[in-house]
């Protein structure tokens, strides 16, 4: 069964950001905006380890929403479209993928 779908962001910093700018511009200012938008459900931020390959992502979020239509409806909202807006701050590239998750345990 379904519970929810899942949305999955692999972020890069912006071109001359450091890797411990972009985390704190994420986890300070841009988290407390994204987790305003309505109909999340679960939001995690996942800072990845600096000692990464240059070039790999810098970070993965995962937003959890009962359905599409909600993810939708979050991103059109005001809250939406100021998070949405905030991320060119301190994102340079973007991966988003879609999942939905199933709980097994």
């Amino acid at each position: 069964m379904i519970e929810l779908i899942k949305v999955v962001t692999l972020s890069n910093r912006k071109p001359g950001m450091s890797h411990e700018e972009f985390a704190e511009y994420w986890l300070r200012i841009h988290a407390p905006k994204a987790k305003k938008l309505p109909g999340l459900r679960k939001y995690t931020i996942n800072v990845l380890s600096s000692e990464g390959e240059e070039g790999a992502y810098d970070g993965l979020a995962e937003l959890w929403f009962d359905d599409m239509d909600a993810w939708k409806r979050a991103l059109e909202s005001p809250e939406g479209r100021e998070a949405g807006k905030d991320g060119d701050n301190f994102v340079g590239k973007m991966l988003l993928l879609y999942a939905e998750e199933h709980k097994i345990i």
